[in-house]
């Protein structure tokens, strides 16, 4: 089934709604690679069609610096980067990424971002443990969504 001037659209605005620099994304019969320019954002897109084949999902890393904020109890809020399905393990049926009360170091993978088929894998931006998950496995989230506290360590 093609991609579709629709399905391209929702690709653009994910992006231009997200806290990405770059993005790739090959699906049946398009390939398209978006970069953001400058501080303004502004989308640079690129695009050809190629023989119809099948694509496995990608999974990329998002930027270190995963989006965050600070919280009246000491805890680190990490917030998704951009509008997309939340994923709190690797694939189905595999055991989450992490769990309540679990120690991650800064960089561990905290959970995936799924946007139009493209696996985006969330680091924690500290060393520290989780104290909350707030989001539900397989939900809708948007940017800026909050998704885990974690309390750094030595805090």
């Amino acid at each position: 089934m093609p991609v579709g001037q629709d399905g391209l659209k929702r690709v653009l605005d994910a992006f231009e709604q997200g806290d990405w620099d770059e993005i790739h994304l090959v699906a049946d019969d398009v390939e398209v690679h978006l970069v953001a320019r400058g501080a303004d954002s502004k989308v640079q897109a690129t695009s050809h069609v190629t023989a119809p084949e099948e694509t496995p999902a990608r999974t990329t890393d998002v930027a270190p610096s995963a989006p965050m904020t600070a919280t009246a109890e000491d805890a680190t809020t990490v917030v998704a980067p951009s509008p997309g399905l939340f994923w709190r393990a690797p694939s189905p049926g595999a055991p989450p990424f992490t769990d309540i009360g679990g120690h991650v170091e800064e960089g561990t993978a905290l959970c995936i971002v799924e946007v139009m088929k493209l696996m985006n894998t969330l680091p924690a931006p500290v060393a520290g443990t989780v104290v909350e998950i707030c989001a539900e496995n397989g939900e809708q989230v948007d940017t800026g969504t909050p998704l885990f506290r974690i309390r750094a360590d030595g805090s």
